[in-house]
């Protein structure tokens, strides 16, 4: 069967260097926007004395940052992601997995809170008014 995954190299099955760092720099462009809505947001609602919370990701998260916003997290995301390609090949699968660990994370917890928004911006009671 043809693989037909652009990021899959056709004769090893390998996804290649390259096209590991483009597909990583497509998914954190992607994570941008919806972070800056989030922290707008936050920002909005910690205005109001709502929404109390010292940091997005626990501690034991993987992440180094310790914000009760998005971007901090996202800065922290682009600088693994800028040395991933630094890595030694030794190291290289314990970094990628810590990552990817990251990565998955910022998916789901922005995800989730994008929806949330999505439901308070579309009823008549909308904090973000």
């Amino acid at each position: 069967m043809y693989n037909t995954d652009p990021f899959i190299d056709k004769n090893t099955g390998a996804m290649t260097n390259q096209q590991l760092h483009e597909q990583l720099t497509a998914q954190l462009k992607g994570f941008y926007h919806p972070a800056i809505e989030a922290d707008e947001f936050l920002t909005l609602i910690s205005k109001r004395k709502l929404g109390k919370f010292s940091a997005i990701f626990a501690a034991d998260s993987g992440f180094k940052a310790n914000s009760n916003r998005f971007l901090p997290y996202m800065e922290e995301l682009v600088d693994d992601q800028q040395t991933l390609p630094k890595t030694n090949e030794e190291g290289f699968d314990v970094a990628i997995a810590a990552f990817l660990g990251k990565l998955q994370q910022m998916h789901n917890v922005l995800s989730q809170f994008s929806e949330q928004l999505k439901e308070k911006k579309n009823t008549p009671s909308n904090i973000g008014e």
